[in-house]
């Protein structure tokens, strides 16, 4: 059974008229500009040797029964000799077969049959080429391309449901291939399908990239230190830096090898609710600190992550607790804490 997208093609057509008595034929060109606009971003060009056709990808989905025939009028727009039919088939199609033909016009309808392939199990949401006898095809004559599914339902691209350029239905629907003389069935607007002719196969798609690296977890770890801070070093260690104690526990972390190196800051000082920064030459300055008198410190520490060296740096004028800390572009680190803002070199 042919889908009818909720209304019959009929019905569609009949609210396209609507639509231009209702808004005017300005306000319904701008509608067709904005739906042709959604039609050319939706997909590509297949092949560049289009003899007969439209190698784009169209916007709506269309599906015949089993053993019904659809066939889409199209114009060649220059001499050429086709070889290959080829068929955009929807990620929705059921059909075993593809079988598609190109059909000579006779007073606006299909008339006799010039050409046509099938091709067993067609690969669903992709291009299928079918080849067929060889056919030449005159500039500006008008042909029609027509498409056939056995096996199950045939699910395509094409302009449905309305508003295209005509395509119909054959009106026999027991068909396993295409009949040497059309018989019409019901009419219908719309073309064009994503169905054309060319004198050679396109290249096969290239291979799929490699699988990227994909992240999982491992089992947890049991650490010497709760690590309050951490900070990922330009060598691939981890500075661990734990809390509530005076100085705290620091450790670096090799995730190679899983192994942990104690680096003791040396300075007396416990860095729990620091702020951190790593600086453009990979060293670690660290902010502030915890006190359990003070409840915040005034230290500036860094950490050399090559060498696993703590030093000194010039004292801040105010105790910091749990500071932001940001290097700008010209080195200097700005600190944010509550409404305050510095910035120093």
């Amino acid at each position: 059974m042919r889908p009818r997208k909720l209304k019959s093609k009929d019905e569609i057509e009949n609210g396209f008229d609507m639509m231009r008595r209702r808004f005017g034929p300005a306000r319904f060109f701008i509608t067709t500009l904005l739906i042709a606009s959604s039609v050319a971003a939706f997909g590509g060009t297949a092949w560049s040797d289009v003899l007969i056709g439209d190698a784009t990808v169209a916007p709506s989905t269309d599906a015949n029964a089993s053993g019904s025939a659809e066939a889409f009028q199209v114009t060649a727009p220059g001499p050429g000799t086709v070889t290959v039919l080829n068929a955009f088939v929807d990620s929705s199609s059921a059909a075993r077969t593809l079988v598609a033909g190109l059909y000579s016009d006779s007073g606006g309808h299909p008339g006799t049959l010039l050409a046509q392939g099938s091709l067993s199990s067609p690969a669903p949401g992709a291009w299928n080429v079918v080849n067929v006898p060889t056919t030449t095809v005159t500039s500006g004559v008008a042909y029609w391309i027509a498409l056939l599914g056995t096996g199950g339902t045939l699910a395509f691209r094409d302009h449905c449901c309305g508003g295209g350029t005509p395509s119909e239905s054959s009106v026999q629907s027991s068909l396993n291939s295409l009949p040497g003389t059309w018989s019409s069935g019901h009419p219908w607007s719309d073309g064009s399908v994503s169905a054309y002719g060319s004198s050679t196969a396109p290249p096969p798609p290239p291979p799929p990239p490699p699988p990227g690296p994909q992240g999982q977890w491992g089992p947890p770890m049991t650490w010497p230190l709760v690590a309050i801070h951490s900070v990922l070093t330009h060598t691939g260690n981890v500075l661990l830096m734990d809390g509530w104690q005076t100085p705290n526990q620091t450790q670096v972390f090799n995730p190679a090898t899983q192994a942990m190196n104690p680096v003791p800051n040396g300075l007396g000082r416990d860095l729990f609710c620091s702020g951190h920064a790593t600086l453009a030459d990979g060293r670690v300055v660290v902010v502030g600190g915890n006190s359990s008198s003070t409840h915040s410190i005034d230290a500036a520490t860094i950490f050399d992550p090559t060498t696993n060296r703590w030093a000194d740096a010039a004292h801040l004028n105010t105790p910091r607790w749990y500071p932001t800390v940001t290097e700008l572009g010209d080195g200097r680190l700005e600190l944010v804490v509550d409404d305050q803002v510095i910035v120093g070199g």
